[in-house]
């Protein structure tokens, strides 16, 4: 579903799970991958910013924190808002 992929949703029970289990899921080639390992497109000298994300997005307390949209709701700053966004495009399984 496009809305899914869009914007997907966790559940707190999908979210204490995430270190408990390991999910493979298949993208559009057919190849396997493991949600949350998914590369980042390099635009120009980004690369390091990529790493930077990339490493904290494996942070499990802060993952947890920016899976679940109530957690930062009432935050009116705009980059929580789309790092929020991003970490749970980034997670997704589908």
């Amino acid at each position: 579903d496009i809305k899914h992929n869009l914007d997907p949703t966790y559940t707190a029970e999908q979210v204490a799970k995430l270190d408990l289990e390991v999910k493979y899921s298949r993208g559009i080639d057919g190849t396997e991958f493991i949600p949350g390992t998914v590369g980042l497109n390099n635009l120009k000298n980004t690369a390091y910013l990529n790493v930077i994300i990339q490493a904290i997005t494996c942070v499990s307390d802060l993952r947890d924190y920016f899976l679940l949209p109530a957690n930062y709701q009432n935050c009116k700053s705009l980059l929580v808002q789309r790092f929020g966004e991003l970490l749970r495009k980034m997670w997704n399984p589908s």
